[in-house]
């Protein structure tokens, strides 16, 4: 992704004191918590109505170009990725260009951080990492993060501090993550416990190649709801028909029980059938429907084993209409 953001020239302190340690249920997860982030109403968390939602044809240009493989090959990520900070983690030091707190801007400052030990930052340069807090409403997330192990100091262009009870999209055009389209790195993020249990029950974030994104000369014309935003270099890198924020699903009718599916797979055509997934970021010449954090090898080679018969079957839900 190239970020686009709201900045202001402030420094920052911050250290943060532990309120209590997070504890993991051994009942399904509630919205809101860290193994089933944010709220009950979040698009996250929103099953499709199916009396009002209307499918695209699924000939129409913006699904033939989803299912190009010569645009993007079909893929499943799978990153290290999300952490869980004890509460008596050590404080670390977190340098940052731009801090996001809850929509709260500021610049080039410093912050006091309890971080896990065992932190890694993942997905190459991008630089992403997600580790809660130790007062269990809290989470962090980095874009461009480093690690100076001779210091034992973090750097990060773009930190975002995020609330699990919050929707995970942003508003107001200002983003709630560090993804191009304004939402949370920890937006459909699949976790162990989901595949042990084969049980999604959430939405799924799609990142997509710049040659499907939707072209445009205005940014605005380039996303729609829930997104917030597109990449910053949008009207100038995009070239395809599909806008940040589309919504892609599996349609109802749409017999996935017989299509010879792996279990981990079947699981995850089902979340894209009673959720489906959102384009949140760009990627180069890769269609990715899901991120996956701490699977086995052979839950992601189910995964991989049926992600082309997955993509090949979603369909763009059609946005609302614009109210006048």
């Amino acid at each position: 992704m190239k970020l686009s953001v709201k900045t202001a020239v402030v420094g920052a302190a911050l250290v943060l004191a532990a309120a209590g340690a997070l504890t993991i249920p051994a009942a399904p997860a509630e919205a809101g918590s860290v193994l089933h982030p944010f709220s009950a109403d979040s698009p996250w968390n929103t099953p499709i109505d199916q009396s009002h939602a209307k499918y695209s044809d699924p000939n129409s240009i913006e699904n033939r170009q989803f299912r190009d493989t010569s645009l993007a090959n079909s893929w499943i990520q799978a990153e290290n990725l999300l952490f869980v900070t004890p509460v008596n983690a050590p404080v670390a030091k977190w340098t940052f260009d731009t801090l996001n707190d809850g929509g709260r801007f500021s610049s080039n400052g410093t912050l006091q951080i309890q971080t896990p030990k065992k932190l890694t930052i993942a997905h190459g340069d991008d630089g992403w990492s997600i580790f809660t807090d130790p007062d269990g409403v809290h989470y962090w997330e980095t874009w461009a993060a480093t690690y100076d192990a001779s210091t034992r100091t973090y750097h990060v262009g773009y930190m975002v501090r995020g609330n699990l009870n919050g929707t995970g999209w942003g508003h107001d055009g200002a983003g709630a993550g560090i993804r191009a389209a304004g939402a949370s790195l920890l937006g459909g993020l699949i976790q162990p416990e989901e595949l042990d249990k084969l049980s999604i029950e959430h939405a799924l974030p799609i990142d997509l190649d710049w040659s499907q994104l939707k072209a445009g000369v205005n940014p605005s014309d380039q996303f729609v709801f829930p997104a917030v935003s597109a990449d910053s270099d949008s009207t100038t890198s995009y070239h395809g028909t599909i806008p940040m924020g589309a919504h892609f699903a599996l349609p109802a009718d749409l017999d996935i029980s017989h299509a010879g599916l792996t279990p981990h797979g079947h699981a995850l055509a089902k979340a894209y059938q009673k959720y489906g997934g959102f384009v949140v970021d760009a990627a180069g010449h890769t269609a990715s429907i899901a991120m996956v954090t701490g699977g086995t090898k052979q839950q992601l080679d189910n995964l991989y084993h049926d992600v082309a018969w997955i993509r090949d079957h979603l369909v763009m839900i059609l946005p609302a209409p614009k109210r006048p």
